[in-house]
């Protein structure tokens, strides 16, 4: 004997929304947890890998010199601060 679903179509859209909120989540941090990005307005490229069996990062900072560029590690967690003037 074969069982009948009844098809609710506000399952699929609450199906939809569950993945979006996911990949919000995922994007900018999840209740309890510090968000990828809170305050950036602008988000620049960056490059990394292994060299040495150290991780070297390279990112591209159009307009903001050296001096003016703020690196802090604090537990697994790598703040770059800066203001393109």
């Amino acid at each position: 004997m074969i069982g009948l679903t009844r098809w609710n179509p506000f399952e699929e859209m609450f199906d939809l929304r569950c993945e979006i909120d996911d990949v919000f989540h995922r994007a900018f941090g999840e209740a309890g947890q510090p968000a990828l990005r809170t305050t950036a307005t602008w988000a620049p490229a960056c490059e990394s890998f292994v060299r040495d069996g150290k991780l070297v990062l390279r990112y591209e900072l159009p307009g903001v010199e050296a001096k003016d560029v703020d690196i802090q590690v604090t537990g697994n967690t790598l703040t770059i601060k800066g203001e393109r003037k």
